[in-house]
């Protein structure tokens, strides 16, 4: 597997012929009502906490199936990629909670600390934690849209994240950035969250990711 051998053509030209913008607002309008059910189904089963990765792996499933343009059953294909590799997304899932509590609290040291030393060190923790998390996001969508090994995924990951700044500052202003806010401003925030930021969030990350994955990866991989 070769990150940088082109792809391809086929199963992706309609996202090409209407561009990332116009294919999200397409998405949203067709399925809406859907986006608000996934939204719901994903935190209902998020609930044990164990199964965290599991859900975050059909709720990727279902938003890659999205950005694909492709016809979505929101239940089938959620559980069915819900039980695909238990035991790996519950341990993905841990990761990634594991990922957002550290930036969280990395974001708090930075605003509680004055002497310029500790802010310098937090600002780093700050930068590591969100480039871990946008390579943690381009590894569900891959796992959701290639079969290739977990070592291989990963790898892919760490590379397409620097090898597509423009994309990478996208996720983080249109996917992190946002969490942060609501989290910050729970009044506001939690009714976003309940309804709709996390499967809104995975259709902009399938997009983008999506889009990378078609120019950089080999077309052997789907």
């Amino acid at each position: 597997m070769k990150l940088y051998e082109k792809l391809y053509e086929d199963d992706n030209q309609s996202m090409e012929d209407m561009g990332s913008f116009k294919l999200f607002f397409k998405i949203i309008q067709e399925h809406y009502l859907n986006l608000i059910g996934l939204n719901l189904l994903f935190l209902i089963c998020c609930i044990p906490i164990i199964t965290i990765g599991p859900a975050l792996n059909g709720l990727t499933k279902v938003t890659m199936t999205m950005a694909r343009d492709k016809p979505v059953q929101i239940f089938r294909d959620f559980f069915t990629a819900f039980r695909k590799n238990v035991l790996i997304t519950i341990g993905i899932g841990f990761i990634s909670t594991l990922l957002f509590m550290m930036l969280m609290l990395s974001i708090q040291f930075y605003m509680e600390k004055s002497v310029l030393i500790f802010s310098v060190f937090a600002g780093i923790l700050i930068c590591l934690w969100v480039y871990l998390i946008v390579v943690f996001l381009y590894m569900l969508n891959e796992n959701a849209y290639l079969k290739l090994t977990l070592r291989s995924i990963f790898k892919n990951a760490l590379l397409l994240v620097l090898a597509t700044p423009k994309t990478t500052l996208m996720i983080i202003v249109t996917v992190i950035l946002p969490f942060y806010l609501a989290l910050k401003s729970l009044s506001l925030g939690v009714p976003y969250l309940l309804i709709g930021y996390f499967s809104i969030s995975g259709v902009i990350a399938s997009i983008m990711c999506l889009k990378e994955m078609n120019k950089y990866i080999t077309k052997d991989s789907r």
